[in-house]
């Protein structure tokens, strides 16, 4: 019972937090292009933000994909604090960086 109302609650904020997952990649990706002085995409961004959570998570790795991004874009991210308030409990301790 429980379970079905965090998921009903997510389902319900999907829209705004699509919203602030969009203003936190464009973000991102400034400054990413600021930094690396390269054309990059929002669809770059999320695809190098899936693969550092991919090699975070599944080989312990953090020093390839993950180190375009810098500290802060990694772990204090608006976007975690942002999944952190509409993940079912538990699911955070998994991985912070794309969601539940």
């Amino acid at each position: 019972m429980i379970l079905s109302l965090l998921l009903a609650y997510r389902k319900s904020q999907e829209p705004a937090v699509d919203k602030l997952k969009e203003a936190t990649m464009d973000e991102i990706t400034s400054a990413l292009v600021s930094r690396y002085e390269l054309n990059f995409t929002r669809q770059d961004t999320a695809s190098l933000w899936f693969l550092c959570k991919q090699e975070a998570s599944l080989l312990d790795i953090t020093d390839r994909a993950c180190s375009i991004f810098s500290p802060f874009e990694h772990w204090s991210s608006p976007l975690s604090i942002i999944l952190s308030d509409v993940c079912p409990p538990g699911e955070m301790a998994y991985f912070r960086m794309d969601g539940c």
